[in-house]
This record gives structure tokens, sequence and C-alpha cells, in this order.
């Protein structure tokens, strides 16, 4: 390389013109922009939950606490799901708690819950319909997950990672459903997004 040549290389350096600063230059740019677009992706969704008060569970008797069935054409992806017992004999066994996808093929009987959007201030409208509560169960449950919550004061709070996305299809559905070993009450909720 002559003198000349290699003078304006160190120019070009010290302007910041040489091809590969040029191109980290735009790259690093190019990042901030995905980055915010990212950011917006990740907040567009409309996000909501569905909470019950307090349900009786019947000793024995499997009872579905709560449950949403996304519109058609409508997936939803669980984000939260949580279970508590209120129960006050600290010797009665754990009740069992499924976390389950629903086909909502028979659609049972229970009492009708307005989902609650997250984000009041989103004009969209939540296609997703929640229910509570149920005297008569839904078919067909399919339990993605059990576990043991004990009835004394229990909690079960499950947060759906991002790396393990549960989604349900369209025209199915999600529920939490509870076999007591005694009569206790439980509460739960399941917060999802569209």
């Amino acid at each position: 390389m002559s003198l000349p040549q290699l003078a304006e290389s160190w120019t070009g350096l010290a302007l910041g013109r040489i091809d590969g600063l040029d191109q980290l230059s735009r790259s690093r740019k190019w990042n901030k922009r995905q980055a915010k677009n990212l950011l917006r992706r990740k907040f567009a969704y409309l996000q909501a939950n569905i909470p019950t008060a307090t349900v009786s569970c019947v000793t024995a008797t499997a009872k579905t606490i709560v449950g949403a069935a996304a519109a058609a054409n409508q997936p939803i992806k669980i984000l939260e799901q949580l279970v508590s017992h209120d129960g006050a004999t600290s010797t009665n066994a754990p009740s069992i708690v499924e976390l389950a996808r629903c086909t909502f093929g028979g659609a049972g009987t229970a009492t009708s819950v307005t989902p609650s959007k997250k984000d009041p201030g989103r004009a969209e409208t939540i296609q997703t319909t929640g229910t509570k509560n149920y005297s008569a169960e839904p078919t067909t449950i399919t339990a993605w997950r059990t576990v043991n919550v004990p009835t004394y004061n229990g909690l079960y709070h499950y947060l759906t990672p991002d790396s393990r996305t549960l989604l349900v299809v369209g025209g199915q559905g999600y529920v939490i459903r509870v076999t007591a070993p005694a009569t206790t009450n439980a509460c739960a909720t399941i917060e999802f997004e569209e």
C-alpha cells in the first residue's frame, strides 16, 4: 500500500467512513429499531384475567372452579394461573387441582364472568368468555398439569414462562378443576392474552 493510500485509509477511519465501521453504525441503529418494534409487539396483545370469588367444593367431587373459552378462530395464550383454599383444618389431605384444556364439547352449567382487562384504557373488546362455579361439568377436559394443593390455606400460583408458551386454540378453552378431600372453599384466576 502506498503512502497516499495509507493516509487516505487513516483519514477514512478517523471519519468513520470505512465500510466495516459504517455497517456497524447502521447495525446498531437497526438493532435499536428492532428492539422498539419488539417492545411494541410484546404489548400489542389484549391481556385480561378471569377472577372468581369463593366457590364451594364438595367432598371428593371434581368441580370446575373457573374457565376461559376462546372465541372461534381466536387463540389465547395462558399467562398465569392461581388457585387457593381457605380450609381451617390443618390435618385435611390436600386437594387435587387440575390445570386443564377443555374442548367445551358439552358446555356444562356455570355462572358467566366478564373477563377483566389488564389495561382498561384499551378500546378493543375481549373475545374470550369467562365462567365460574360449574354445577354441571363441561366436557372434554384434558389435564395439562395436576398438583396437590393444601386445603388449609393452600395456594398454587403458576406463571407460564415465555419459553414454554401455553396456547389454547380458537373455539376451545382452559379450566381449573378441583377435587377436594373435604368440603372447603376455593378461589381461582386465569390470566390470558388474545
